[in-house]
């Protein structure tokens, strides 16, 4: 069993039936016979859930008492000889009596108190075997002696040969039936033999006739608190308590049976009074912290803990109170954390490590709080301690050592301690890819982490086991011990949810039944995917059985307990046989060594075999009790992986004599329990390590040397064919060593409901397909978080479990209803981009510079912050203060006069009587006349803006949610902006209200209405727009979303603008999309204050890669490549053909190009970058940029962003 903080219901059952050898310890008064007795062994529980230590009870000293007629011999009588002889005996000199003895028996061998005196002398100076002989020579002589009958059942005690014990008790009987002691010791041997209720039957019986005999009465209160008959007990124990006030030990016993019978005052009253004695009493104390664990309200529990730790003296009983303590303390923080902080709880666990800084289970339970708490540092200290100095193979410890690189995001740190872990221990364990991908979603490497998950639900689907184990049974509900109620609420809810039941020791059979089996493939053509998927978008349903939904999640379980307690036999039985379930018992072999009677006898366990509702395993011999492994015997360490200390030779054992011992423990279990049990040697029998310990949970001094885990798990496997071992989930895959199967113990107090969760929640394949559902929210596929959900619904998740992903998944994937637009800075994001919750306080500082289009740019500083209320209600502010710069062009046509002139020459030749003459004469031509041409304008104006606003965003369901903000804007326009205004300013109320929704899980849509300021440094102009966008994931393969936007002007202009864009999923693992993208603008009319487009047109190609490790870092970059129109109005095309026209027939002069442009190409990029610099803060920049034929168009913005 692992080790844990118990509450103390082993120790209780211990207490109520403590051990006894033969007899009670009390004096009997006038008895013709030998008195025996022997002290109790009332086992325990040590400090944090320390191991019980399982202590051999030796005799008490043998005391003559008056027996028999006496002897009228003077001679016998005065032979002082004799007389100093049996003196030297009742001192305890056995040796020089022995030749006195031996000389008088000769002498007359008629004497019984020789033949005894003797005997005990020869068994106290070494010689057992001559007092057998003796006492036998003894019984030869006289067969009817009681005396030489009840010697040799002595004996026989002392040998733990109850079998022997018991034939000669009831010789004694039949020749002294009345004898009241005969009858006690017969009892007292009946319930060695595991006869209970037959020992229970004769104590009762002693008791009514001698109730002063409280030797009868404390053995037999014990008994029925073992029968858990508590009612009776207590009845007893308060009549003992009458008697003998000050026997502490017995008001501790009757404060249990008060506390068991549901008397908690009174309970609480007798270990108060326990304390007002003796004031470092553990059992008292543990008393009151069990019944302060018995409240039902855990804020009371804490306070009647603080009480008791304050309370406490002794150093150790405070230590495991403020263990215990800390326990509660995180589970009400876990609970409600708005209320409860883990300061608390770790300053005790602080406290308990300094009480014991050598005991591993605190300190690893320290270290863990402490990361919780997000302390890293001091952690590491605490985890480098328990592997350096106590064990490297500590499991909590190597994997506490990677959830602290994972927390310092030293990855390659984590890596290497995740190896460790199962490289260490169980390297075929199929978990180790779930912690994997947790690791890899860590790194942002979402694809390898999604083939770990894959790996995961590979292995568990080829056959899968729940174990569970328990440690005892009881009829009560006050005791903190499962019972059978709860027991059979644990198995009819688990049958409830689809579990079916096997055998422990068939687990290894079932598994290897199993190693064909698998998941199937995805073979179906790409495009037949595709038509699927949206098929289902549209449906719900696939046109084809999705392959995935024919994995199959195995439910098998099994029952069984560790240790034996007859507790468990009985009460198990009729459950296993009502329900029929195979149970499986992993008994302790050195049963008769224990001599407790907590344990069943050999004869019980195997007529418990022999109903059939009972397997039986091996929980080894010896190795259940902590033993030293020095010097200093107060310190006890786990003796199957350590060597122990051998005081015979003052030293620590070999490494050669722990092999040989650790071997013997497996052979010799195995032999005992085919002989007692009477098993076929060749049937399959399993082993359970004692406290699951093999070297991995607490200090080991071999570790150094050799590693105890192979050797250990090494003879397991040569005697037996399977082993056990308790961890927090319980499962076993097909795979795995059939030595290391898995076991899950539910606490004492765990509901059905409970059980049933954690067995869903840590299921293998569940867990992979949870996990993949969140990773799948995280990388934007909500088709496969949906499909995910869709399989865990179907395979029996816990609702609650289930409720709560889907919740998260549907917030984490809703990211319309933020009240953002193109002109505000977002005030308050409830649904962020890279936390399934939203960060409580966050503060951001940015700076951005925009070109929107040829006429307009801007720049401003700006700053938010943005507080959550509560889960639904979110506020924030923000304020930026920044220039707007316009410029205006304008195209001006007028008419000039052109004068244009021509010359020409002519020439005359002239050939007269042979005589030739040339006359050239010089022609000039001027002309004048009115043309038309243009000339281009341009304006620049400038005016200072500055916004300070609020916002508000609630959630109003899953699906819906409201977002508002409202500031003011305020506009200093520069000189000549307004004719005759220097320097005017001026402010308007701004605001918007958007509502959005999600009419199904692949689909976002919003609409808004916002109030705001045109840009413009001109004028100041509002308008009032209306507002649609709406994005579906067809499938997590292609996107679509479009967004529309109608805007009123106070000039009673109208502008309209719509989006489009597809995209397209080219390769997961590089994160390639590819798509297209279409915008349009329009203006109605034209204006000389804003930019006011007559059809702004734009198509696209994009190319997008998208990297992405949340909350780490986001990058997104698209590349475009589209063509570009921008239409002219009617009557400027109309005004430009007029002039054409004109041109044409003048035919001197061009009218230039046209008002509007063909289409043209352009070419974009832009990218979207968020990093997590340290801490809470991160940097982000935006960045976007479209070159067009005549200008370029940019949009810019950097800043940081606090997250508290």
């Amino acid at each position: 069993m692992v080790r844990s903080i118990l509450s103390g219901g082993l120790a209780v059952m211990l207490t109520v039936g403590a051990v006894w050898m033969v007899g009670a310890g009390l004096s009997n008064g006038g008895s013709n016979t030998v008195q025996f007795s022997a002290g109790k062994a009332a086992e325990q529980v040590k400090a944090g859930g320390e191991r019980l230590p399982q202590k051999t009870v030796e005799p008490s000293p043998w005391v003559i008492l008056p027996f028999g007629p006496r002897v009228e011999d003077k001679n016998i009588l005065q032979d002082n000889r004799l007389e100093n002889a049996i003196l030297m005996v009742q001192e305890k000199n056995y040796a020089p009596a022995v030749p006195i003895l031996e000389e008088a028996l000769k002498l007359d061998p008629t004497q019984e108190f020789v033949w005894e005196a003797l005997g005990w002398s020869y068994y106290y100076t070494g010689q057992a075997d001559r007092a057998e002989k003796l006492w036998k020579q003894y019984f030869e002589l006289l067969p009817g002696s009681p005396k030489a009958h009840m010697l040799l059942a002595q004996l026989s005690l002392l040998k733990k040969d109850w079998r022997e014990a018991d034939i000669y008790l009831k010789g004694s009987l039949d020749l002294e039936p009345d004898n009241y002691d005969i009858r006690f010791w017969y009892a007292q041997n009946l319930f060695r033999l595991g006869r209970l209720e037959s020992a229970a039957d004769l104590l009762r019986k002693l008791s009514a006739e001698d109730p002063e005999r409280l030797d009868v009465a404390v053995d037999l209160a014990h008994l029925e608190g073992l029968l858990q008959k508590y009612d009776e007990a207590v009845v007893l124990w308060e009549r003992i308590i009458n008697k003998i006030p000050d026997n502490l030990d017995y008001r501790i016993s009757y404060s249990r049976a008060l506390m068991l019978v549901g008397s908690i005052e009174q309970a609480e009253a007798q270990a108060r009074i326990v304390l007002s004695d003796n004031k470092s009493s553990r059992d008292a104390m543990r008393i009151l912290a069990d019944i302060a664990g018995l409240s039902q309200l855990p804020e009371r529990v804490v306070e009647m803990l603080e009480a008791l730790v304050a309370e406490a003296d002794d150093p150790g009983v405070k230590a495991e109170l403020q263990v215990r303590l800390a326990v509660y303390y995180v589970g009400l923080w876990r609970r409600n954390p708005e209320k409860w902080t883990p300061e608390r709880p770790l300053e005790l666990m602080e406290k308990a490590v300094k009480a014991r800084p050598d005991y591993v289970p605190w300190l690893n339970q320290y270290a863990e709080l402490a990361l919780v708490m997000q302390k890293p540092r001091s952690a590491e200290g605490i985890i480098n301690r328990v592997l350096t100095d106590f064990n490297p193979n500590n499991q909590r410890a190597l994997r506490a050592r990677f959830e602290l690189a994972v927390q310092l995001r030293h990855f390659d740190i984590a890596e290497e301690a995740l190896r460790a872990v199962f490289d260490k221990f169980n390297p075929d364990d199929p978990s180790r890819h779930l912690m994997m991908a947790r690791l890899r979603i860590q790194e942002g490497r979402y694809r390898e982490a999604m083939d770990e998950l894959d790996s995961l639900e590979a292995a568990a689907s080829r056959g899968t086991v729940f174990g569970l184990v328990y440690h005892g049974l009881t009829k009560s509900e006050w005791l903190a011990l499962t019972s059978t109620r709860r027991l059979e609420e644990h198995i009819v809810e688990l049958q409830k949810a689809g579990y079916t039941f096997i055998a422990a020791n068939d687990v290894v059979q079932y598994l290897g039944e199993n190693r064909n089996a698998g998941a199937v493939n995805e073979t179906r053509p790409w495009l037949a995917r595709q038509i699927d998927k949206v098929h289902y978008a549209w449906t719900g349903e696939h046109r084809v059985a999705d392959h995935e939904s024919e994995t199959k999640v195995h439910k098998v379980a099994f029952v069984s307990f560790d240790d034996g307690l007859k507790s468990s036999f009985q009460l198990g039985t009729p459950i296993a046989r009502d329900l029929g379930v195979p149970f499986t018992m992993c008994v302790i072999a050195s049963i008769d060594e224990l001599n407790a009677p907590l344990y069943a006898a050999w004869e019980e366990i195997a007529n418990y075999h022999k109903t059939g509702g009972w397997e039986i395993a091996s929980h080894l011999m010896n190795a259940n009790t902590d033993q030293p492994a020095s010097s200093d015997t107060n310190k006890l360490v786990a003796n199957l992986s350590n060597r122990i200390w051998k005081p015979d030779r003052n030293r620590v054992e070999s490494l050669s004599e722990w092999s040989g011992r650790v071997r013997y423990e497996f052979e010799e279990s195995r032999k005992r329990i085919e002989s007692a049990v009477k098993l076929d040697p060749k049937s399959p029998m399993g082993i359970a390590y004692p406290y699951s310990e093999i070297g991995q949970e607490e200090g080991c001094n071999l570790a150094n040397i050799v590693n105890p885990i192979r050797t250990i798990l090494n003879e397991a496997r040569r005697t037996y064919q399977a082993g056990f071992l308790v961890d927090q989930n319980g499962y076993t895959c097909f795979g795995e060593s059939p030595f290391m199967i898995s076991r899950y113990e539910p606490r004492w107090d765990e509901d059905a409901r409970e059980v049933v969760r954690n067995a869903l929640m840590n299921h293998p394949v569940l867990a992979a397909r949870r996990m993949r559902a969140e990773l799948a929210t995280l990388m934007g596929r909500p088709y496969l978080a949906r499909h995910q959900l869709e399989l865990l619904q179907r395979d029996g998740y816990p609702e609650e479990e289930l409720r709560q992903l889907e919740d998260m998944i549907n917030s984490r994937v809703s990211t319309m209803a933020d009240g953002r637009n193109d002109e505000q800075a977002p005030v308050f994001d409830m649904s962020s981009r890279y936390k399934l919750k939203p960060t409580d306080f966050y503060v951001s500082a940015a700076y951005r510079d925009n070109r929107a289009n040829e006429e307009l740019s801007t720049s401003y500083g700006e700053l938010s912050a943005g507080l959550r209320l509560n889960p639904y209600l979110g506020i924030g502010a923000s304020a930026w203060s920044g220039n707007i710069e316009q410029k205006l062009s304008s195209n001006v046509w007028f008419n000039v006069r052109q004068t244009t002139s021509s010359s020409s020459t002519e020439t005359f030749t002239q050939t007269v009587n042979g005589q030739t003459s040339v006359q050239v004469t010089d022609i000039q031509i001027s002309q004048t006349r009115d043309v038309q041409t243009n000339r281009i304008d341009r304006s620049y104006y400038d005016a200072d803006i500055d916004y300070v606003g609020g916002g508000l965003f609630f959630r109003i369901n899953d699906r819906a949610s409201l977002s508002m903000l409202i500031g003011e804007k305020t506009i200093d326009y520069g000189s000549g902006v307004r004719p005759g205004v220097l320097g005017s300013s001026d402010s308007s109320i701004v605001g918007s209200i958007a509502v959005g929704w999600k009419p199904d899980f692949a689909v976002d849509m919003q609409v808004l209405y916002s109030r705001d300021l045109v840009l413009s440094a001109r004028d100041m102009i509002s308008y009032d727009a209306l507002g649609f966008d709406s994005t579906w994931d067809v499938s997590d393969s292609w996107h679509l979303d479009g967004h529309a936007r109608y805007y009123k002007y106070e000039d009673e202009n109208a502008m309209m603008s719509l989006e489009g864009r597809t995209l397209w999923e080219i390769n997961n693992d590089l994160g390639i999309w590819a798509g297209a993208e279409a915008s349009t603008y329009t203006v109605d009319e034209d204006s000389p204050f804003y930019w006011s487009p007559y059809w702004d047109t734009r198509v696209a190609a994009l190319l997008r890669w998208k990297r992405s490790n949340a909350p780490r870092y986001s990058l997104t970059l698209d590349i475009r490549l589209g063509q570009q129109r921008e239409k002219a109005r009617p009557e400027e095309e109309a005004a430009y053909s007029n002039l054409k026209a004109q041109a044409e027939a003048d035919g001197t002069w061009d009218p230039g190009p046209g008002p509007g442009s063909d289409w043209s190409t352009f070419i974009g990029a832009s990218a979207t970058y968020r990093q997590r610099i340290v801490g809470g803060l991160e940097i982000f920049v935006d960045v976007r940029t479209v070159a067009l034929r005549e200008y370029a168009e940019h949009d810019v913005r950097v800043g940081l962003q606090a997250n508290f």
